[in-house]
């Protein structure tokens, strides 16, 4: 590096237009862990990157990939040779030294730093452009202000990309294909009836469970992320509903089969110590964790940025989504809601991960038999039910004579009461990628478990 390059570095620096550090460590980041970082490359440009070496370094990094090779530091340091020859070795050397400082699970971050301070650097040059065009008097006002209209929106603008419908089509037949060979897969909801219905939980979606209360969601919610976690699926669990003390004892209950009532109570048997302590291991060693401080949604994201930057997070669950919170203060609650699921929605897209929301329905007036929700029953439903890729109700029939009762199981009804199970309803009311309908499962109230009702002896 000569002194003109420290004195730009120095000068820009001063500016707090550029990030040497971010742009070594993203450049560095993307050379070693291509696959980790192929979908930040689409979002850079060049002239995102203040230095000419880190620029030039993404540009042959691209054009590596276009010649079907693997991107590592042989096949960028051929490309530079092919693109500036006369500057290879000075650039090559750059690279090796971003190599020394590549920090992957964090160049999500490095790319949001370098395209900031690129959007800067291009609005301070075209406000000084447009500045000195103001000061001449036979320059046009009007074309000068439609000139920085236009110019500021295309900075704005300059990290989106568009797919050709070809693009669409193709990445689309190679997901199809890696589902059905089995190298792609939802993570089941443990219910087996309920995942035919449903096909499991993808990334991308959000998926709102909804039910009165005391009905049962957040058990099912819990259910849904203890199943994930026994498939080895990494979970998150939220809660503004209950305390750390709470939640662990429905667990304990799950996962013992100890009556959930004689835990909170704590009065047991001697054969319950037993059934708890052999539980305790295999429970404690899913890959679940949970937040119970957490308030905002904004602060929800975060935690969960730091979560995907480090590869520990496959699903989010929201226990549940009224109780939560936004850093903006809204005149309306419906408007708070509203700007919360969107949140969640934005969180299930941008980091590619199912989010299961539980959210409160409204309740009956007055002694009103219970009956199925729908999305007219969601608290601030517009909303909600907008942001939502998959809405399921959990409906308790009063009897067997309840419309959504499985006429296979109408005999049964009063027996499986009689044995303590909550026979329930699960409304799915909208599926974007597939159909409506209704499945009906056992709950076990004294154990926190949910089941399929087994008809094999009919």
């Amino acid at each position: 590096m000569n002194d003109q390059d420290r004195m730009m570095i120095a000068q820009a620096s001063q500016n707090g237009n550029v990030s040497p550090e971010a742009e070594g460590s993203l450049i560095g980041s993307i050379v070693s862990r291509y696959e980790d970082c192929a979908h930040i490359v689409s979002e850079l440009t060049e002239e995102d990157f203040y230095f000419e070496a880190y620029g030039t370094a993404l540009r042959a990094v691209k054009l590596a990939k276009n010649d079907g090779l693997t991107v590592d530091l042989v096949t960028v340091e051929q490309e530079v040779q092919k693109i500036k020859p006369e500057k290879a070795g000075e650039i090559t050397n750059a690279i090796i030294s971003a190599l020394n400082h590549a920090a992957p699970w964090a160049a999500e971050s490095h790319c949001r730093i370098v395209k900031e301070l690129a959007a800067r650097r291009k609005a301070t040059e075209l406000l000084g452009k447009i500045a000195e065009k103001l000061k001449d008097p036979t320059e046009d006002v009007n074309g000068t202000l439609d000139e920085l209209r236009t110019k500021s929106s295309e900075i704005l603008t300059g990290g989106h990309k568009w797919h050709s419908i070809g693009d669409i089509l193709i990445e689309t037949y190679n997901y199809v294909e890696q589902r059905y060979k089995g190298e792609i897969k939802s993570i089941q909801s443990g219910i087996g009836n309920l995942d035919r219905v449903i096909g499991g939980f993808f990334g991308g979606e959000l998926t709102v469970i909804g039910a009165r209360p005391a009905v049962g969601k957040s058990v099912f919610g819990m259910n849904v992320a203890l199943a994930a976690a026994r498939q080895g699926y990494r979970v998150g669990i939220v809660s503004r509903e209950m305390t750390d003390i709470q939640y662990g004892q429905r667990i304990l209950s799950y996962a013992s089969g100890v009556n959930g009532s004689k835990i909170r109570k704590a009065e047991f048997e001697e054969e319950d110590w037993i059934k708890m302590a052999q539980a305790l291991g295999p429970a404690a060693a899913l890959p679940v964790e949970f937040l119970f401080t957490v308030r905002t949604v904004e602060e929800l994201r975060a935690e969960v940025q730091r979560k995907h930057n480090r590869k520990e997070i496959d699903m989010l669950v929201v226990d549940y989504l009224q109780l939560m919170d936004a850093a903006q203060k809204y005149d309306a609650d419906r408007l708070r809601v509203g700007a919360i699921s969107k949140a969640l929605k934005d969180i299930s897209v941008d980091f590619k991960i199912p989010v299961i929301a539980l959210a409160q329905v409204k309740r009956f007036a007055g002694g009103a038999r219970a009956r199925m929700p729908t999305l007219e029953d969601l608290k601030d439903s517009g909303s909600i039910e907008q942001d939502a890729d998959n809405v399921i109700f959990l409906h308790n029939p009063y009897d067997e004579e309840d419309e959504f009762v499985d006429p296979r199981d109408k005999d049964y009804f009063q027996g499986y009461v009689q044995q303590g199970y909550t026979y329930q309803c699960l409304g799915i009311a909208k599926q974007r990628q597939g159909v409506t309908g209704v499945c009906c499962i056992l709950f076990d109230k004294q154990k926190m478990r949910y089941m399929m009702i087994d008809r094999t002896g009919e």
